[in-house]
């Protein structure tokens, strides 16, 4: 069974009890605008849903989707099931399927600067790396399998030093199946800032209100992005882009900015090619406001 942390009581104005902010990659007052659909660019049409659907029967959709899945998963975890051969079955379906990883592929250790980062697995042309653990085994737990050598680090701790040395990824994703972790290329931030689903609660308790959400942070295709913009906008860098950064930098009447500080510049965001989550779509780079 994973251990979670205690939330934190900023985590606590997030109105749902599964999803947990750390760090000031995304404020939970806008993920709540977001689960509203009362952000701006929410429409059926920005969302690239066919003419006759609306944007909760996509959503249901991929729901039952991860439910068939996670089925299965729980199961195998009741069964006694190897952890990490269930882990490395699950999540890899449900990446692709419920939430648009087509690309995801298993990815040999990758060697930079001397160092070696045994991620597993990686979307996107290698742009998104995804560190599986065995399944409930946490992401926090120091280990061998995701070390360097000697040097033991935890599954998270992976996936955060190879986005902080890989100049051609920015996010990447972090799960052992019970619990999934979004995280940013942070060298430049003071304490770890990620966005955390615990997917167990979410289908074994029939969350369906927390799923949304949950789809909208990781999903890789036109349903559920953020802040959804078509392909071409992103893969163009043209304006209308409504990404994080952006949006953090959007100051309301008051001054204060929504979505928190990124605590990340503008210049260092727009010189890379990137999958982000908030957009949904490959990036030709965050866009200044």
């Amino acid at each position: 069974m994973t251990v979670r942390r205690a939330l934190r009581s900023r985590d606590l104005q997030i109105a749902f009890e599964t999803l947990a902010i750390e760090g000031g990659l995304l404020s939970p007052e806008w993920l709540a605008r977001i689960a509203q659909r009362s952000a701006p660019a929410q429409s059926e049409a920005d969302y690239r849903v066919p003419k006759g659907l609306a944007l909760r029967d996509e959503i249901g959709r991929y729901w039952r989707i991860a439910q068939a899945h996670h089925r299965d998963f729980a199961s195998g975890r009741v069964a006694g099931a190897d952890p990490k051969r269930l882990a490395e079955s699950f999540v890899p379906g449900l990446l692709s399927e419920a939430f648009g990883f087509t690309s995801l592929s298993a990815a040999p250790p990758i060697q930079l600067a001397g160092r070696t980062y045994p991620i597993g697995f990686a979307a996107q042309g290698g742009r998104v790396p995804v560190v599986v653990a065995p399944a409930g085994s946490g992401l926090d737990t120091l280990a061998p399998a995701f070390g360097d050598g000697a040097r033991r680090r935890s599954p998270f701790g992976l996936a955060q030093e190879f986005l902080n040395a890989e100049e051609g990824a920015l996010w990447g994703i972090a799960t052992d199946g019970a619990t999934l972790r979004i995280l940013r290329d942070n060298a430049s931030l003071t304490r770890p800032s990620w966005i955390e689903a615990d997917l167990e609660r979410i289908f074994q308790e029939e969350r369906y209100a927390d799923f949304g959400p949950t789809l909208a942070c990781t999903a890789r295709r036109s349903v559920g992005p953020l802040w959804p913009a078509t392909a071409d906008q992103s893969r163009n860098g043209t304006s209308g882009h409504a990404c994080l950064p952006k949006t953090h930098d959007r100051r309301p009447a008051g001054g204060k900015k929504e979505g928190g500080d990124t605590h990340c510049t503008h210049r260092r965001l727009n010189r890379r090619r990137q999958w982000c989550p908030v957009t949904n779509d490959v990036s030709a780079g965050f866009t200044s406001p």
